[in-house]
């Protein structure tokens, strides 16, 4: 199994990297939670998370969900990561995956 990240890709491998970016291919990468999933086609708007490349192996990172939401119910004060209001009003940084870059996870 592999565990370095290729340098030229975002992603693990090339195969990673085309079909994540190819939006007819249901393999997902949130940047935001940093998670990557695969699209259940029987339950519809369904995905199951995953933790190794299907094509090289390649133990992806782990998601960062849980730790956005305890910045976002601390520094915040927000318990809802889905409340469109609240979450509209954030800095541009918790909008994307620059909260987590910036803090080096």
């Amino acid at each position: 199994m592999k565990t370095k990240k290729k340098d030229k890709n975002q992603h693990c491998c090339e195969l990673m990297e085309k079909f994540v970016s190819d939006p007819r291919i249901g393999i997902n990468y949130n940047q935001k939670f940093r998670e990557y999933s695969i699209d259940l086609i029987l339950i519809k708007a369904a995905k199951q998370d995953i933790f190794h490349c299907p094509f090289c192996g390649f133990k992806l990172p782990r998601g960062l969900r849980e730790e956005y939401c305890n910045i976002l119910e601390g520094k915040f004060g927000i318990d809802c990561i889905f409340d469109s209001k609240k979450i509209e009003r954030l800095p541009e940084e918790f909008k994307n995956d620059e909260w987590w870059k910036k803090r080096g996870l």
